[in-house]
């Protein structure tokens, strides 16, 4: 009987075949996702970090509902968008690679989460919200620092290479081929390699 409760509590967690159910969450990680980038860009940060942690809260829950790594991608890029158009006026190559480094991360904190729970006999919510937050939280904060930054009269190459770099340590504990100066290309192609060794094993 037990086994059969875990089996079927398993079901629930792992099934995301409500399109509406699906796109409902996605949907609400978005904009909350865009209220704490705009609140936090217009200098409201009592509001924006209120919106953050409910969008951290709410997007530990869509690692749970959600299954398919291709809506969890999707849910990543539509994240991480929303988290970009406030400060879209300041776009450049910069933001690119920021914007493509932070789908990356977001992605990659979906997919350890998933993975957890398939592994995973029992689901555990605070494991699952560990990995869900241990990456993204970072990324974001980095991500609206460096835009923020970017806004500044200071802006340059190397400023933003000086940004980059003290944090380079922790991006490359989830992605170790990141550096100030890599292409976008090639670190989405190297994460790519990396998650599918990853799944292979």
């Amino acid at each position: 009987m037990s086994n059969s409760f875990v089996t079927q509590s398993h079901d629930v967690v792992d099934t995301d075949k409500s399109i509406i159910k699906i796109a409902l969450v996605i949907l609400v990680n978005v904009l909350l996702a865009l209220s704490t980038s705009y609140f936090l860009s217009a200098g409201s940060w009592l509001a924006g970090m209120v919106f953050f942690v409910i969008f951290l809260a709410c997007f530990t829950l869509q690692n749970l509902f959600i299954k398919s790594l291709e809506k969890l991608f999707l849910a990543a890029a539509l994240i991480s968008g929303a988290l970009a158009l406030p400060f879209y006026s300041d776009f450049s190559g910069y933001f690119v690679l920021a914007l493509g480094v932070l789908i990356v991360l977001i992605f990659k904190s979906s997919f350890d989460s998933r993975k957890e729970l398939e592994q995973a006999m029992r689901i555990r919510f605070l494991k699952v919200a560990r990995l869900s937050m241990g990456l993204s939280f970072p990324a974001i904060i980095i991500f609206l620092g460096l835009l923020s930054f970017m806004r500044g009269s200071g802006f340059t190459e190397d400023s933003v290479r000086s940004f980059l770099k003290p944090t380079t340590p922790l991006i490359q504990r989830y992605v170790g081929s990141f550096s100030p100066d890599i292409k976008v290309q090639d670190l989405l192609n190297d994460v790519t390699v990396s998650n599918l060794e990853s799944q292979a094993k």
